[in-house]
């Protein structure tokens, strides 16, 4: 479990090498594979990738990034990428306010938690 994603990135890249046209939802996916491996230098580089592609990440992207800092206990990475959310004009949703939530509880953020 703890090398999905090395995976999931060997995956897009293979797809790449491949010329197979990128998708949002495997950058999603693979970015929930960093997350759940505290890898969030990997997450938010997908989701930065995903922009350029370009793509549109959605809440489930988004979401991955920000829990991926949460997990690594970056709360001041997860409200770059909350703000960043912002300027894509995506309304946030009940999942991503609450990785943003906690990863400023384990931030021991609870100011910036509660302007949220």
């Amino acid at each position: 479990k703890g090398q999905q994603w090395e995976q999931a990135l060997a995956l897009l890249g293979e797809a790449d090498m491949r010329r197979l046209s990128p998708s949002i939802f495997a950058h999603s996916s693979a970015a929930s594979a960093c997350a759940k491996s505290a890898q969030w230098v990997q997450a938010v580089a997908l989701l930065a990738e995903a922009h350029e592609l370009p793509l549109v990440p959605n809440h489930f992207t988004f979401s991955a990034a920000i829990n991926a800092c949460a997990a690594s206990l970056e709360w001041q990475r997860a409200l770059v990428v909350w703000d960043d959310m912002g300027r894509t004009r995506l309304a946030p949703d009940l999942v991503t306010c609450g990785a943003a939530i906690a990863a400023c509880g384990k931030g021991q953020q609870l100011g910036q938690a509660l302007q949220l």
